[in-house]
């Protein structure tokens, strides 16, 4: 089911897929780490790029899901600026959790407070905003695991402004630095934590379950789903 909703997602027109498997298993297991997914296709995916596992693509993936499972968020986001093709997008689906996870950990353990600017670079709002560009970055480097990592520089003024912004939005109590910056409080902040609402939220449309089928006739489960843009039902895991 995997392979079947990125083969949706990605048309074989797709440049960055261009036929080669290596890169598409990567995909596959970016995908099962951001959605979730278990069982035997999360299985089976993660067997293709065991054996796959020297090709950086793939390595960069196996990584990404190493750094999501022990809420690493230093070497999430150096992956992240360095995720090839369309693994950027994929990893982004996981990108705020991980920035949350982190905050919280930093709101129970730093004291007397963070700096904005240290967090902004930890929170990937100092690596390039495109894929390809290495812009305010330091350097590209591959670790021991083949997979390559951008080390961020120095969070410019925009980055910390963003990273402000987010710290806020999430009930962070910001105060100032003493060295002309902000700084997030972590014992005032730790209470006060929140994921905010997601505004663009839609209301989801038929959701395919064991009880369609049981409850409807076979012709109206054949056009089941069949009356939204997808042409089909939704799946659980979405």
């Amino acid at each position: 089911m995997t392979s079947l909703r990125i083969r949706v997602a990605l048309p074989d027109s797709t440049p960055s897929v261009g036929g080669r498997e290596t890169e598409f298993v990567a995909y596959e297991v970016l995908y099962a780490a951001a959605m979730g997914t278990k069982g035997a296709a999360a299985n089976a995916a993660l067997t293709r790029a065991w054996r796959r596992r020297t090709d950086p693509a793939v390595a960069h993936a196996l990584a990404a899901r190493a750094a999501l499972a022990e809420d690493n968020a230093v070497d999430w986001f150096r992956l992240l600026g360095a995720a090839p093709g369309m693994g950027r997008e994929l990893m982004d689906v996981k990108s705020d959790e991980v920035r949350f996870r982190h905050l919280e950990m930093v709101a129970r353990v730093v004291r007397p407070a963070a700096p904005v600017a240290r967090l902004a670079r930890t929170l990937g709002f100092a690596i390039p905003a495109k894929e390809g560009c290495r812009e305010g970055a330091e350097s590209t480097t591959e670790g021991a695991d083949g997979a390559p990592r951008v080390m961020p520089g120095e969070a410019d003024a925009d980055a910390v402004a963003a990273c402000e912004a987010w710290l806020e939005a999430r009930g962070a109590v910001l105060v100032d630095d003493g060295e002309g910056g902000r700084a997030v409080d972590g014992k005032a902040s730790a209470p006060k934590l929140f994921v905010p609402e997601d505004v663009n939220a839609v209301a989801h449309g038929p959701i395919w379950t064991p009880l369609i089928p049981a409850s409807f006739d076979k012709d109206k489960v054949a056009r089941f789903g069949g009356q939204v843009p997808m042409d089909r039902a939704g799946q659980p895991s979405e």
